[in-house]
């Protein structure tokens, strides 16, 4: 302890004891002051009176030491709410601040070009990835990381990009990009998610949320839709040839002059619960009932499946069980 500090300290405990003997003399000299003023003169008499005061002004004083005890420590407490609420504020600005650099990095990442400037899907991937954890970690950045995916994927994959005489899967940067708007945490989103006119050919989506979504012309030619969510998603005039519909909800899906032809896994009363099939191109075959069972695989992956369905003929089958369903919806 330096000299300063120890002088401070003596300073401190005479203060104190100065502070302690003013209080004792009080409750001493007080009462008798008290007493005298009264006239009374018989000792035993003037004893208790004294003894009254003194207790009177102890518990006025104690009380005032408890009020004044309870005034600094509240003093204290919102003093270290101060300091906290300090420290909250400068962690916020410094987690913003890395979140802002984490955005910027990925961002430059998706548009990585190689030398031969073909896309340099590797870096590509790693930008996906990392808007992904950003949404993850930044509920405030979730629905700017969707839509820039979502841009990703209407810029890098338009329906203009189908070739013909391919029938290629999709790169794994849009693969990716729709397996990671398919898990997000749609409690976040703002809007509805947009990805007309792309080309999805053979996309993976299997358990994918678009819920909504506005999928309008887009081509989904041999896509897996297993188990995949497109509950009032919106599908005109979208490619559905070819596709695997098992599971799939289907529930207020606008179907108006899309294309299902080929596809296979579809029933009666997924197509039953559709908002329009109105002008849609249908497949000769659908399954009607069937039983509800559960594959499980060595990893410990599980699949749903029907067995035991009986193949009817699709279109005749909606004439009689939901015939509405084909006219021009109002």
């Amino acid at each position: 302890m330096n000299k300063m500090g120890f002088i401070l300290k003596i300073w401190k405990y005479l203060i104190l004891a100065i502070l302690v003997s003013i209080i004792l003399t009080i409750i001493w000299l007080l009462p008798q002051y008290q007493v005298n003023s009264l006239g009374i003169t018989n000792p035993e008499k003037r004893f208790e009176a004294e003894n009254e005061a003194r207790k009177t002004i102890a518990q006025i004083i104690g009380g005032a030491v408890i009020l004044i005890g309870l005034y600094f420590s509240w003093r204290t407490l919102e003093s270290q709410r101060e300091t906290l609420k300090l420290q909250r504020d400068d962690l916020n600005a410094t987690r913003e601040g890395q979140i802002t650099e984490r955005f910027t990095r990925a961002i430059d990442q998706l548009g990585s070009i190689r030398p031969d400037g073909k896309p340099n899907l590797e870096v590509r991937l790693g930008g996906i990835y990392a808007l992904e954890r950003i949404a993850t970690d930044s509920p405030n950045d979730h629905w700017t990381v969707i839509e820039i995916l979502s841009s990703y994927i209407r810029e890098n994959a338009p329906i203009s990009s189908i070739d013909i005489e391919s029938y290629e899967p999709p790169t794994a940067d849009i693969q990716a990009t729709i397996n990671i708007i398919g898990r997000r945490n749609s409690v976040y989103d703002k809007t509805t998610i947009n990805l007309s006119d792309v080309n999805l050919r053979k996309i993976d989506f299997w358990k994918a949320n678009f819920r909504g979504a506005f999928l309008w012309g887009s081509n989904f030619q041999g896509a897996n839709l297993y188990n995949a969510n497109l509950a009032g998603a919106y599908l005109q005039h979208a490619n559905l040839e070819g596709v695997f519909f098992s599971e799939t909800n289907l529930k207020g899906a606008n179907l108006c002059d899309a294309t299902l032809t080929e596809s296979f896994g579809l029933s009666i009363e997924q197509l039953c619960l559709v908002k329009t099939l109105y002008n849609a191109k249908l497949p000769e075959k659908c399954y009607v009932g069937g039983t509800k069972n559960r594959f499980k695989l060595n990893d410990g992956m599980e699949w749903d499946y029907w067995e035991g369905g009986t193949e009817v003929d699709c279109l005749q089958a909606i004439k009689e069980r939901c015939p509405e369903l084909l006219e021009k919806p109002e």
